[in-house]
């Protein structure tokens, strides 16, 4: 799961991210670049994980009844223009919020800045009463955040392992702030597994949809390891499944990646 607060940490910065405020709606702005590439040299849809997470995730909770927050329980991304990577501005905007009891649904557009929309995004979240705010590192020493840097680069201490496995040591640069890994850093991660498991055994193509189910946190300090499996994989269309689990073995993070 993922938590949320109107930060600027770790997360925020390798990715470029910016938090605005339009019509008394909340925003957000990444600046685009080379470094969206995935498998393929294909700009990759879950390198916008952290935008519309902090942007639809800040959302909700600020429609907590309490003016706690939420942690995020599903978290999904349809493509459907170019992802750019020019260097140019992309933003996040909220379209709507439907707000029950126990959470929030929230939609919302990525749109690019001639004011195509590229992705529709939805996300679900659960309100919880906020504990007290991890100490996390917003620093991104040893980091690459440069526009050479590809997309894992700018994650950092991402190890391939055996038959298409990630593994991520997780650090405090990457933190929400309860302390735990950031949900778009784990949608992007799962994506990128899924999208590299793909080009194994097909041509690779463009992602059209990911989805993400947060099961449990995954501390920062940890490590967790991103296992796919290839559904199927055809000429024009590829599925694929993600799991993450922690150091107990036990499953984190469920993601279902689909390629056209």
């Amino acid at each position: 799961m993922s938590a949320h607060l109107i930060v600027d940490g770790g997360p925020e910065r390798l990715f470029g991210f910016r938090a605005h405020h339009a019509d008394g709606r909340r925003t957000g702005s990444m600046s685009t670049g080379a470094w969206l590439a995935g498998p393929g040299g294909i700009p990759r849809g879950g390198a916008l994980g952290v935008l519309v997470d902090n942007v639809l995730g800040t959302t909700i909770s600020a429609a907590h009844p309490d003016g706690d927050w939420s942690v995020s329980t599903e978290i999904g991304i349809d493509v459907v223009g170019a992802i750019p990577v020019d260097g140019s501005t992309v933003r996040a905007t909220v379209e709507s919020i439907e707000v029950a009891t126990i959470g929030a649904f929230a939609t919302g557009d990525v749109i690019d800045a001639a004011g195509n929309v590229i992705a529709r995004c939805r996300q679900r979240g659960r309100f919880v009463s906020a504990p007290e705010p991890a100490a996390t590192n917003g620093r991104t020493d040893g980091l690459r955040s440069d526009r050479e840097a590809d997309l894992m680069s700018r994650i950092g201490a991402v190890a391939s392992l055996a038959e298409d496995v990630l593994e991520l040591t997780t650090t405090p640069v990457l933190a929400n702030p309860m302390g735990n890994l950031h949900g778009g850093v784990s949608l992007c991660v799962s994506e990128w597994a899924g999208a590299l498991a793909l080009s194994r055994v097909a041509a690779p193509l463009t992602t059209t949809s990911v989805h993400v189910a947060y099961l449990r946190p995954i501390p920062i300090g940890t490590r967790v390891r991103f296992t796919p499996r290839v559904v199927h994989a055809g000429r024009t269309l590829g599925v694929a499944h993600v799991t993450s689990h922690n150091e107990a073995g036990k499953p984190c993070t469920v993601t279902t990646l689909v390629t056209h």
